[in-house]
């Protein structure tokens, strides 16, 4: 059993325009399977006014290794609440290396978001970075991630982002 606490805080043009606050826990089970259940409140700034989502998730995550890499699956539901409800389900595979050089870990992953209402594929994520060797209680982990977004059956073109992560 391990209790989860999480806050984002995201910055566009030096101005913070997204933060999130998440509380849960996970379960831990048969070595490679772990599942938990959580609760996010989100604040995005959208037209000079901040609107808010209440989120609750529960995921479930299977990991194992290779001899050169380590991978994770991980299916989430969400519901989601901003000003009215609905489900999407994101599925989530991760590559890291085994063998970290220099205690720098390679990853690279893809996310998968489908609204459940309508049963539509409408959002991916593919990203690729490193984490950072651990000092204190912090782990941080540098990346690029490609965001792909589908709006009224139209993808837009691709979001690039670089992100700057600490664990702790």
């Amino acid at each position: 059993f391990k209790l989860h606490l999480d806050t984002d805080l995201r910055h566009e043009n030096l101005n913070l325009n997204y933060h999130h606050y998440s509380l849960g826990f996970h379960y831990l089970f048969l070595e490679k399977w772990s599942f938990g259940l959580f609760y996010r409140t989100s604040f995005k700034l959208k037209k000079n006014n901040w609107t808010t989502e209440h989120r609750y998730y529960y995921q479930i995550e299977r990991k194992g290794k290779l001899p050169l890499i380590k991978w994770r699956i991980r299916d989430r539901i969400e519901i989601r609440n901003q000003n009215r409800y609905s489900i999407r389900n994101r599925i989530r595979f991760l590559l890291t290396t085994s063998h970290p050089l220099l205690k720098i870990t390679p990853f690279m992953g893809n996310e998968f978001f489908i609204n459940m209402s309508d049963k539509s594929y409408s959002k991916n994520w593919f990203f690729i970075g490193i984490k950072l060797p651990e000092s204190w209680i912090f782990r941080p982990s540098i990346y690029y991630k490609n965001t792909n977004t589908k709006k009224n059956g139209t993808w837009s073109s691709p979001n690039h982002m670089i992100t700057f992560k600490i664990n702790i």
